[in-house]
């Protein structure tokens, strides 16, 4: 599914998706995240992408 990441919360990233909202979004990780996208925790604000969600879980992703 589509997938952005609106910002950093102290070491968790929110991610929103069809289904997380702005208003509730997913936390993860943002140095799992980052390594998993191949880009730097710095670069994650902003970045679009497409993710496997498992839960409240991304358990893959193609940028």
């Amino acid at each position: 599914m589509d997938a952005r990441i609106s910002l950093l919360f102290g070491p968790h990233a929110e991610v929103t998706t069809p289904y997380h909202p702005v208003t509730d979004p997913l936390r993860v990780p943002a140095v799992e995240l980052a390594a998993m996208l191949g880009i730097t925790v710095a670069s994650l604000p902003g970045r679009r992408f497409r993710a496997a969600v498992d839960g409240e879980q991304i358990t893959a992703v193609q940028s």
